[in-house]
C-alpha cells in the first residue's frame, strides 16, 4: 500500500540521489504547487528534519478523521512539546539525514495494528484479527531479523557468546507463550497487553531511559532465565524483543552498539520459535483467514517480508553511523499511535 510505495521511493532517493531532501504530497489536488515549493524551501534551509504542510479542519470532516487527528495531535504534543494541528497531512518534507531512519521503522509493534486493521476490514472477528495480527507481525521478523543480523554482524558488533547462552531460554519462553498462553487469552486481552506494553516502551524511548551498567553478565543459568522472559513477553505482543533485550544487555555492561546488534541476532530465535508455536496452536481453528498457517496469515507475511527484508540492512547500517537521539521522539509518537489504535479497538 502507501507505506510500501513510500519506502520504494525513499530507497530510490537514497541510492540514486544521496544527501537529497524529499517532499511527499498527496495527488488528490488538496495541496497547491506553491505550498509544495514552500515546504521544499523550508526543508532545504536546514531548519528542521521534518516539515509538515498543515491543513485547517473546517467544513464537513468525517468523524473518524477528526477523532484520529485529535488523538495523534495530543500524542505528538506530549512527545515533542510542539503543537501541530494536522498530524495526518499528506504534504511532508523530509531532510536527507532522516531517510535511512525512515527506512528502518518497522517491527512487530508497528506492524501489528496495521495487519489487525486489514484483517478486520476483510470481515474477520476482532478477537481472531488481533491474534493473527500479532502472529503475522512476529513471523515477518523471522525474515527481517536474518537480514538485519547479517548487517550488524558485518560491523563485528554481535556478541555470539551471549546469543548462544540466551537463545535456549528464548526457546522455552517462546513456546510457553505461543503454544499455551496465546491460545488461552482472548484477543481483546492481548490487544490491551499490546497497547500497555507499547505505551511503556514508547515512554522509555521518549524519556531516553536506559538502565545503568551496574552489574556483570550473569552466569549461563541467569542468561537462560532472562531469555525465557524475553521470549515469553515478545510472544504476547508480537515484538522482536529489542525493548527488553537491549536494556538487559546494557544493564549487564554490554556497550550500546553491541547490545543493539546482539538484540538483532536474538530477534531471529524469538520470531522463529514463537512462529512455530503460532502455526501449531492455531491449526484447524475456525474463523481464520483463508491461506493461513495456524494464526499466521501467509499472504500478508509474504508481502511484508519481501518489502522489509530489502530495507532492514539500511536501518542496521544507520544505527552504527548516526546518533539516534534526535529521532527518538518521532519514533515514540509512532508507537503511541499504534498503542492508541489497539486500545481504541477494544474500548
Amino acid at each position: 500500500g502507501k507505506g510500501a510505495a513510500l519506502r520504494t521511493g525513499f530507497v530510490h532517493v537514497v541510492q540514486a540521489f544521496p544527501r537529497a531532501d524529499v517532499v511527499c504530497a498527496d495527488s488528490d489536488g488538496q495541496h497547491r504547487v506553491d505550498d509544495i515549493l514552500r515546504v521544499a524551501d523550508e526543508v532545504r534551509s536546514g531548519s528542521a528534519d521534518l516539515v509538515l504542510g498543515g491543513r485547517r479542519f473546517t467544513g464537513t470532516v468525517p468523524l473518524r478523521s477528526r477523532v484520529g487527528n485529535t488523538m495523534t495531535r495530543h500524542a505528538f504534543a506530549l512527545a515533542t512539546g510542539r503543537q501541530v494541528h494536522d498530524t495526518q497531512t499528506g504534504l511532508r518534507g523530509h531532510a536527507a539525514a532522516t531517510l535511512p531512519w525512515l527506512l528502518g521503522i518497522g517491527g512487530g509493534m508497528v506492524l501489528v495494528p496495521f495487519i489487525t486493521a486489514v484483517l478486520e476490514s476483510q470481515g474477520l472477528a476482532l478477537d481472531m484479527a488481533v491474534k493473527m495480527g500479532i502472529a503475522t507481525g512476529m513471523a515477518t521478523i523471522v525474515f527481517t531479523s536474518i537480514s538485519s543480523m547479517r548487517a550488524h554482524n558485518k560491523q563485528g558488533a554481535v556478541r555470539w557468546d551471549l546469543v548462544k547462552t540466551i537463545a535456549p531460554g528464548i526457546l522455552l519462553g517462546a513456546l510457553f507463550t505461543s503454544l499455551g498462553l496465546f491460545g488461552v487469552l482472548k484477543g481483546k486481552w492481548l490487544a490491551v497487553l499490546f497497547g500497555l506494553f507499547v505505551i511503556f516502551s514508547a515512554t522509555q524511548m521518549l524519556l531516553d531511559r536506559q538502565p545503568k551498567a551496574s552489574r556483570t553478565m550473569p552466569a549461563v543459568p541467569g542468561r537462560v532465565a532472562a531469555g525465557g522472559v524475553i521470549g515469553a513477553v515478545s510472544g504476547l505482543v508480537g515484538a522482536g524483543g529489542g525493548f527488553i533485550s537491549v536494556p538487559f544487555l546494557v544493564w549487564c555492561n554490554v556497550p550500546m552498539h553491541s547490545a543493539v546488534a546482539t538484540s538483532a541476532a536474538l530477534g531471529f530465535p524469538i520470531a522463529l520459535f514463537n512462529s512455530i508455536g503460532y502455526a501449531y496452536s492455531g491449526a484447524g481453528l475456525a474463523g481464520r483467514m483463508d491461506h493461513s498457517l495456524g494464526y499466521i496469515w501467509l499472504p500478508g507475511l509474504l508481502l511484508i517480508a519481501s518489502c522489509s527484508v530489502l530495507t532492514a540492512p539500511l536501518g542496521a547500517k544507520t544505527a552504527h553511523a548516526l546518533n539516534p537521539r534526535p529521532l527518538k521522539r518521532v519514533s515514540a509518537v509512532a508507537l503511541y499511535a499504534a498503542a492508541v489504535y489497539m486500545l481504541f479497538k477494544v474500548f
